[in-house]
């Protein structure tokens, strides 16, 4: 397989995984295999499924740092109000001067 249909398939990976635990028969029939298949095939080539995928690791990737606050990590759009993720954590400040 190529990058792209490799990439396209990791990104869609934990969808599957979704898929075979849920137990509405129409989620399933609409969100099938043969939607992740023509995903794949195609390389994703909808822009908007690509922004969903960059976005969902950007937020994976910030949560899982040690970040207290993330604001306007993300610019969905230039001309729209971009999109921000606050995120607490039981951090402790550290000790000032």
């Amino acid at each position: 397989m190529s990058k792209i249909k490799r990439a396209a398939w990791r990104s869609f990976k934990d969808i599957e995984g979704v898929l075979k635990q849920a137990k509405n028969i129409y989620l399933l029939k609409h969100f099938g295999k043969d939607f992740l298949i023509h995903q794949v095939q195609s390389g994703i080539r909808s822009s908007r499924l690509r922004q969903r995928t960059k976005i969902r690791v950007a937020v994976a990737y910030i949560k899982e740092a040690k970040i207290r606050r993330v604001v306007h990590i993300l610019q969905y759009r230039p001309t729209v109000q971009p999109a921000a993720d606050w995120i607490a954590r039981d951090v402790k400040r550290t000790s000032g001067w």
